[in-house]
């Protein structure tokens, strides 16, 4: 399961180039904790990191094979996102797309999950203000926002001119892995 995530993230960060046409930003991060109490009848498990943080998460009943886990494992989260920006053809649609992946662990083995999701939208931009870093856009419904703008993205973002559409694909995907003590 964990090959799955990391092909997942591969592909997702292979996918995007950077121009003035188009830009992508990726973010990865690993956090473990030791379980330090399960509670059955809410599927609670409280962690505790190394550096003394504690953290409590709700395994979804979907979570196989929650029965074996005990206070001592290790608890492995991986989490990864990422952001693409294109100017988007003239003829896209306007509307909100979701593609979104659940995986499971195999019955019998350590417990474990993977959750993912990639949505596409096209926005009208509107704004971009290079003091505070912030574009504005109109939204397909017609909202207008004002969104920050990361480092990755500004020369995108100064580069636009008013009324240009905007394709945004926003992904995200969380592992949980749970393995015994080493």
């Amino acid at each position: 399961m964990r090959t799955v995530l990391m092909a997942a993230a591969a592909a997702i960060a292979l996918s995007g180039c950077d121009s003035m046409f188009q830009r992508e930003v990726s973010h990865a991060a690993e956090v473990s904790a030791t379980v330090t109490a399960v509670d059955p009848a809410t599927r609670r498990i409280d962690l505790a990191t190394a550096s003394g943080e504690t953290l409590t998460l709700t395994a979804s009943p979907d979570m196989r094979n929650f029965d074996q886990i005990e206070p001592g494992d290790v608890a492995t989260m991986q989490m990864f996102g990422s952001m693409s920006v294109r100017v988007a053809d003239s003829a896209a649609p306007n509307q909100t797309d979701t593609f979104a992946m659940i995986g499971r662990a195999p019955e019998g083995t350590r417990p474990g999950s993977v959750f993912g999701a990639v949505t596409t939208t096209t926005v009208v931009f509107l704004s971009y203000d290079a003091r505070s870093f912030e574009a504005t856009v109109a939204l397909p419904s017609g909202e207008v926002r004002v969104a920050p703008v990361e480092p990755g993205m500004r020369s995108f973002a100064a580069a636009r001119t008013r009324g240009e559409r905007i394709e945004v694909t926003i992904s995200d995907a969380v592992a949980l892995f749970v393995d015994p003590p080493a």
